[in-house]
């Protein structure tokens, strides 16, 4: 029978279409989900206590004879992840000041230092080998010059590691969360987008705070949306086009 299911934190429509046994497309599709579809855009981010109507299973006979072997390929498994990595640029030498001439240290010119900017410039981890690890699947290969992964893995993967520069002097391993980003209309889901691309902020907090108000405002400036210091609809558009999800 029909029935509705409760996202729980990692789940995806793909995940929740392998639980069930149906093609991802026609769970996403199905016009009783056309509420959530409109709401969530993208199938890969749902929000826990989303709800998702499953629809019966229909049953497909074919015929077969029993004195033959048969070969059935199940549709919609697996599924494809594409991550793209990035790294703070390497620090260049600050520009060099010219002397004032007059060697004073007069207290009453002084002024307080610049302030370290929220944000800092990042660069593609490009052209780099990777080892990645999700249960038992292990995948090899090397990032594009844009720092993407590509990899078929598993509908229903969850946590697992990728490790970068195999056996050269700066092997790096990172633990991999997949399913965790939530949509970016909830500040939970804004915040992960921003600390991705390498602004600085806490992720643990389900609201606006000056801390976020200042970043956003930094986020805007950085990607030329008007600055407002709110998550308005222009600024997460530009948020998820950024991060790529």
């Amino acid at each position: 029978m029909s029935k509705t299911h409760k996202v729980n934190q990692g789940e995806c429509i793909e995940s929740i279409a392998l639980l069930y046994g149906f093609w991802p497309s026609t769970i996403w599709l199905h016009e009783s989900n056309a509420e959530l579809k409109s709401l969530r855009k993208n199938p890969n981010v749902l929000y826990p206590r989303d709800e998702v109507f499953i629809p019966d299973l229909r049953t497909e006979k074919v015929n077969a004879g029993t004195d033959q072997s048969h070969k059935f390929v199940r549709k919609g498994v697996p599924a494809k992840l594409r991550l793209r990595f990035l790294k703070p640029k390497e620090d260049q030498p600050p520009p060099q000041e010219e002397d004032a001439g007059n060697g004073d240290d007069d207290p009453s010119t002084y002024e307080d230092p610049e302030q370290p900017a929220i944000t800092q410039e990042m660069e593609p981890v490009s052209d780099t080998p990777y080892r990645l690890t999700l249960g038992s699947l292990t995948v090899e290969g090397q990032t594009d010059s844009d720092g993407l992964v590509e990899a078929v893995i598993p509908p229903d993967a969850t946590e697992g590691e990728i490790t970068f520069d195999l056996g050269g002097p700066e092997e790096r391993t990172l633990p991999l969360a997949l399913g965790q980003i939530d949509p970016v209309d909830t500040f939970v889901g804004a915040r992960k987008r921003l600390r991705n691309l390498g602004y600085h902020c806490t992720i643990d907090e389900d609201e606006m705070t000056p801390e976020l108000k200042e970043i956003i405002s930094q986020f805007q400036t950085d990607n030329q949306v008007t600055v407002s210091g709110e998550l308005d609809r222009a600024t997460k558009d530009k948020l998820v086009e950024t991060h790529g999800s």
